[in-house]
C-alpha cells in the first residue's frame, strides 16, 4: 500500500511540474505581441494584400458607431 501512494504522488508531482513550465504571465504575453505589431501605411498594406494570399483583413472602425 505504501508503495502504491508514494507511485501516485510520484505521478502528481510529475504532471504539476510539466503543467507549470509552459505558463506565461498576460504582461509576457503582450510584450512579445508589441514586437511583433508594426505600423504601415496604405500602400504598404495594398502591397501586402496583393502579395500574400493568406493576409485577411478585418476592419473594426465602424462597429461601435454603427450600434442601435
Amino acid at each position: 500500500m505504501g508503495r502504491y501512494f508514494l507511485a501516485i504522488n510520484c505521478i502528481f508531482i510529475l504532471i504539476n511540474t510539466h503543467a507549470d513550465i509552459g505558463i506565461i504571465s498576460g504582461n509576457q504575453m503582450l510584450e512579445s505581441a508589441n514586437k511583433q505589431i508594426i505600423n504601415i501605411n496604405t500602400d504598404e498594406l495594398k502591397a501586402i494584400l496583393d502579395t500574400d494570399t493568406h493576409v485577411v483583413l478585418i476592419d473594426v472602425s465602424n462597429t461601435l458607431s454603427n450600434t442601435s
